[in-house]
């Protein structure tokens, strides 16, 4: 696994377009209230939470699965898709550790009202 990167803005763009953005927008803001690690992780979860309910039809599950290839270092959306649940889990779990989730979404964020 890495960490985000510039790459993965215009992935997180795309992302953000095709999901229903202000469920994403109230989870969002619930990270900035984060004051302790377990409050930062406990709300980058929800985010990811917000985010994988709102990828209920193929193609937003497509770009979701997509966008985690990036940081998970998987070669396909499909091998995102194929991964154990406790294997996904404990990925997004470090994903959410070793990012400043909050930071990079507001800018993603950012970015789609100015374009």
């Amino acid at each position: 696994m890495r960490k985000l990167n510039g790459g993965d803005l215009f992935n997180a763009l795309r992302m953000l377009r095709a999901l229903d953005i202000k469920g994403v927008v109230e989870a969002y803001s619930k990270t900035a209230d984060a004051k302790t690690d377990e409050d930062k992780q406990a709300a980058n979860m929800a985010l990811f939470d917000r985010l994988v309910s709102n990828a209920s039809d193929p193609e937003s599950e497509e770009v979701l699965f997509s966008w985690l290839a990036g940081p998970l270092e998987k070669s396909s959306a499909e091998e995102v898709r194929t991964m154990p649940l406790d294997e996904l889990g404990q990925c997004l779990e470090t994903l959410g550790k070793d990012n400043d989730l909050r930071g990079f979404f507001g800018r993603a964020m950012q970015l789609t009202r100015m374009l």
